[in-house]
């Protein structure tokens, strides 16, 4: 006989938004909380390992900073970007006038077991891994709950008050309940890679451009770069049929310093991982009974790696909206009506991440002389705006730019 689960809040996806959720939920209301993993360990190759400032303010206020300190993360302390090895931009992240000025840098499974270890604390959270959502459950036009299936194969269903999908950029609980997307592709994917970090190179974010050509170098804990470079949309079969040392040439003329590192460590095209680019735009983030948050409802480009900075930002806002609502309306349906506020206000900063970073695209895609003038000429002008500080921590601190974080979720 198949398994039944009753439970207030059912979270898809155990990523940093998920299980973000997951403990500010738990925390701050007797509310029972199931989160639903499909993967049974959480390794994640080059995904969101950078997180922002703003993000970092809430895992202070979590009571999580310390101990991820103490386990170990890297501090980025500024972006740089260079166009024909010339440097046109960059800001320092010392100048921020805030508590928490840096980006951190640790990888994924760390951060989202800090969460997770501290959610299972409370007795109203569980966790389930191995389970792959198969379905929604409908009532009515409502959403009630979800049909998984465990490890096992046996298919189980959860009964909810609401259904939150943070299952990401691939999510299917979107499709599943009939809620489009507008996806935009860029002309470019990526192909990271790692090699070891030099011991005097500076912990800035590195652009380096060069014509059509642009080199990502983000320092990486503990002691690595992660490195990605532009090819064509849709070209990486055809790129990796190219011998390596065609490969190597490419990222040595964009960063000289690389060269013999990436000779040494990249040894052929399985050292490299592909990553597809492009965004979601979301035009309804909710049914009743149902809201997505972070890729599942704006899925962003990955420069300056905004997408976990807003997706933790969204369960940090949407904790307290499920939290009031349930409470006054103990085991109702949460109509579509309760999220409005949250998505307008969210959506105003996703339109300002999304809108700037298809502008650096542009710049970053040039493909005439013309363009490749006016991408300097901006980012040049950029550098000396009085503006720069204030724009760079919008995007880092999100809806935290303008005041710290009030202790209001608990601790």
């Amino acid at each position: 006989m198949s398994e039944s689960i009753q439970t207030d809040v059912c979270i898809v996806g155990g990523g940093p938004a998920g299980a973000m959720l997951g403990l500010l939920l738990a925390q701050q209301s007797p509310l029972n909380v199931l989160v639903l993993e499909r993967n049974q360990a959480f390794q994640r190759e080059f995904r969101g390992e950078s997180i922002s400032q703003g993000s970092v303010a809430i895992l202070d206020e979590l009571g999580i900073l310390d101990g991820l300190r103490q386990q170990g993360f890297l501090q980025i302390e500024g972006l740089s970007m260079f166009d024909e090895d010339q440097r046109i931009f960059s800001v320092n992240f010392h100048d921020f006038q805030a508590k928490h000025k840096f980006i951190i840098d640790l990888p994924q499974p760390i951060l989202i077991g800090a969460i997770l270890d501290k959610a299972q604390t409370l007795p109203n959270f569980s966790l389930r891994m191995g389970a792959a959502c198969t379905g929604l459950v409908e009532e009515q036009e409502q959403i009630t709950g979800v049909v998984y299936r465990d490890a096992s194969g046996e298919s189980i269903t959860v009964s909810a008050s609401v259904v939150v999908d943070a299952s990401g950029r691939y999510t299917k609980i979107r499709e599943m309940a009939g809620i489009q997307a507008d996806i935009q592709t860029f002309s470019r994917d990526a192909v990271w890679f790692r090699v070891p970090r030099p011991s005097d190179w500076e912990l800035h974010t590195r652009i380096k451009v060069n014509g059509q050509h642009h080199l990502i170098i983000l320092p990486t804990y503990p002691d690595q770069l992660r490195v990605g470079i532009n090819i064509a949309k849709g070209q990486y079969q055809k790129v990796k049929q190219e011998p390596i040392e065609t490969f190597h040439d490419q990222v040595c003329k964009l960063e000289p310093l690389l060269d013999g590192i990436v000779q040494q460590h990249i040894r052929s095209w399985k050292d490299t991982v592909l990553l597809d680019i492009f965004t979601a735009n979301v035009p309804q983030w909710s049914r009743d009974g149902l809201v997505l948050i972070g890729d599942s409802a704006h899925t962003v480009s990955p420069i300056l790696g905004q997408g976990v900075n807003l997706a933790i930002q969204d369960a940090y806002v949407l904790a307290t909206v499920i939290a009031n609502y349930l409470q006054a309306h103990p085991k109702a349906i949460i109509p579509k009506s309760a999220f409005a506020a949250f998505e307008e206000s969210r959506r105003e900063l996703v339109n300002f991440v999304q809108a700037f970073q298809a502008d650096q695209e542009k710049g970053l895609m040039a493909a005439t002389e013309e363009g490749m003038i006016e991408r300097r000429i901006k980012m040049s002008t950029l550098d000396q705006s009085p503006m720069k500080v204030q724009l760079a921590m919008k995007l880092a601190f999100g809806i935290f730019s303008a005041e710290p974080v009030q202790a209001s979720h608990g601790g």
